[in-house]
Order: C-alpha cells, then structure tokens, then sequence
C-alpha cells in the first residue's frame, strides 16, 4: 500500500513537472514567434523583450520536461519549480498594478491568466510534494 501511494507521487511529480514545461515552451513558442503582431498588441515598442523571454521559456520548458523524464518524483526538483512557479506569480503582480511598461488591458489580462495558471501549476506542486512526503 505505502509503495503504491509513493509511485502514485512520483507520477503525480512528473505529470506535473512535465504539463508545467509544456506550457511554458508553448507560451514561449508564441512569445518567439509571435513577433511584431504580439508586441503591437501589447503596445510594446519592440518585439525583442517577448522574443527573448520566449526563447527562456522555451528553454526552461524542455528543461522541465527533460528533468522530470530523468528524474521522476525527485523531491528538490518539485521544490525547485514550485519556488521558481512562485516568483513568476510574485513577480507579475507589480506589473499588473503599476503597469511600467503600459500595456495594453488585452496584455495585462493575458499576463493575468497567464499569472493564474502559473499559480495553478504551483499549486499541483505542492500537492505532488505532499503526496512524495506521504
């Protein structure tokens, strides 16, 4: 009983390790490749900020799918990403207040649900610390 409570943990990591590192590359691919039009939309004056940050989360997002392939249910990494989840959250909250780089309200929603969701991905982190701690 205890060692399947234990391999359901070490999946529920995984799953949410690798689901985290496919949405973060897709935002990502959409950030890289979405160019002028995305910045525009955005009223950013440049595309380069979103292609840069894109290509990080690209990176990042294969990362995570890679680690959590090779790595299943290891307890630092789960940290690690809940950590890394958190600031993202942290992060966006200023610029969803203070709005520094003036946005659009579309952009700022979008950073919002995006927000949201990262939250959501922290959330099934801790839940997968929980069930590896069990």
């Amino acid at each position: 009983m205890i060692a399947a409570r234990h391999t359901d943990g070490i999946l529920f990591a995984q799953r949410a390790a690798q689901a985290d590192g496919l949405f973060c590359a897709a935002c990502g691919i959409v950030m890289a490749l979405g160019g002028d039009g995305l910045a525009s939309w955005a009223g950013l004056a440049s595309s380069l900020p979103l292609f840069i940050l894109g290509i990080g989360l690209i990176v990042y997002g294969a990362a995570l799918i890679g680690l959590a392939r090779a790595y299943p249910g290891h307890v630092r990494l789960t940290q690690t990403i809940l950590v890394l989840n958190l600031l993202w959250v942290i992060g966006s909250i200023p610029i969803l207040v203070f709005n520094p780089f003036r946005l659009t309200s579309g952009a700022l929603v979008a950073l919002l649900v995006i927000g949201l969701a990262v939250g959501g991905f922290a959330l099934w982190q801790n839940a997968a610390l929980r069930r590896l701690r069990a």
